[in-house]
């Protein structure tokens, strides 16, 4: 869940650096229309006007993206740029 909250992270700052925050909400906001058992790809459209595909692990769910996007969220509002560890986490 950590590497696929970093990544997000970055394609978040990458497609929308002035608001990234945005990206991810419109991201959870997608219309996930298919997940494919055959290859784990889940593709979703309307993220900004355009469709887009996630690859993913089989056994990976909507669900899983959806609640690293909002760790992802949380992990911006709290002011960090990197998903933190709990002992990071602890000692702040």
């Amino acid at each position: 869940m950590k590497i696929l909250v970093s990544i997000l992270l970055r394609q978040a700052r990458r497609n929308n650096a002035a608001n990234p925050r945005k990206w991810l909400e419109d991201l959870q906001a997608s219309k996930w229309t298919d997940m494919s058992a055959q290859n784990g790809q889940i593709v979703g459209t309307a993220l900004n006007g355009k469709s887009i595909t996630v690859q993913a692990l089989p056994g990976t769910t909507i669900a899983d993206l959806i609640m690293a996007s909002e760790l992802a969220i949380q992990t911006i509002d709290a002011g960090f740029t990197a998903p933190v560890s709990q002992t990071a986490g602890f000692l702040r």
